[in-house]
């Protein structure tokens, strides 16, 4: 995630097209959402875990 987010932020945004700029916008923020979906499901398998198998306390 750091690396597209450096590009976005290093770009000359004079010399991208604006619809060049929309995608690579619209791409960031799908692996941020690719993340934060991954990491609930993470989530929520742990807390699962922890209520089966008396495990410690996860936290949201």
């Amino acid at each position: 995630m750091a690396c597209p987010s450096r590009k976005f932020i290093i770009s000359d945004l004079n010399a991208v097209h604006p619809v060049e700029r929309m995608a690579f916008s619209v791409a960031v923020l799908m692996l941020g959402v690719g993340y934060w979906i991954i990491w609930e499901r993470d989530t929520r398998v742990a807390v699962r875990a922890a209520r089966l198998f008396g495990g410690p306390a996860v936290s949201r």
